[in-house]
């Protein structure tokens, strides 16, 4: 299920990649995808695979301004972590967390309706060669968090977890979002922290939380390998001639 949602991922990048007129087939898209992928989990930071598939961009197409690519790879990043939040505040409203708040239900309902539209203002603002490509990649994000959230879900059941399913994929996705700050190793220590601070305000087992996040970990690294065959192989350009070109 998470190799399925990372292939939705893929399309997104691929659909914004369209928007700065980088063409790539489905097969070199998804090869770079997991370039990414694999960097970003191995490298410090959660944003070293980014910077190298922008320099390999560049590298194969010279002819797209630098800051573009830059732009289409900061958007896809940006439009996931928008919908993430969303999801995650929509959830928190559902969880036990809000049996004894029951006033900030309307501040965080409040919060996920005005993400959407402040990211599309800001897209307007800071990417508008990219907005004709908003709805279809925020269309894919829903894609890619829900696919996430199954799986998630299924490795909960694994554990043992037979109840309070919100109360845990709320802090899954909360520490995703956590997980995007580029602040930790690929965010370990950045799930668990937001799983530790979450047991004392809902109704989760911390030992099922923190073997939880450890499991998805290994799950994301399984997945992330799956780019090391391609890290030796980086010619992901449609056209052999257009380096020579140059």
């Amino acid at each position: 299920m998470i190799n399925i949602a990372r292939i939705f991922a893929s399309i997104r990048i691929w659909h914004l990649y369209k928007g700065i007129n980088i063409i790539l087939s489905i097969k070199n898209n998804l090869k770079l995808f997991y370039i990414g992928r694999f960097y970003n989990m191995f490298l410090p930071s959660s944003v070293g695979g980014d910077a190298y598939k922008v320099y390999l961009l560049y590298d194969q197409y010279p002819e797209t301004a630098t800051k573009n690519i830059v732009s289409a790879t900061l958007f896809d990043r940006l439009c996931g972590l928008a919908v993430l939040t969303i999801l995650a505040l929509i959830c928190i409203c559902l969880s036990s967390f809000t049996y004894n708040s029951i006033n900030l239900k309307p501040l965080f309902f409040g919060l996920a309706f005005l993400i959407l539209p402040a990211f599309w203002l800001l897209s307007k603002i800071l990417f508008k060669p990219l907005l004709p490509k908003f709805t279809i990649a925020t269309l894919l994000s829903v894609i890619v968090q829900m696919g996430d959230m199954i799986a998630a879900y299924l490795l909960l059941i694994a554990l043992g977890v037979h109840n309070y399913f919100i109360d845990y994929l709320t802090l899954f996705l909360f520490s995703s979002v956590a997980a995007v700050i580029p602040i930790s190793l690929s965010g370990v220590g950045a799930r668990e922290l937001v799983f530790l601070m979450g047991y004392d305000y809902l109704n989760i087992s911390q030992e099922t939380a923190v073997a939880f996040t450890l499991s998805y970990f290994s799950l994301l690294v399984s997945t992330s390998i799956i780019g090391l065959p391609f890290v030796f192989s980086t010619k992901i350009n449609n056209n052999p001639t257009a380096k020579d070109s140059r």
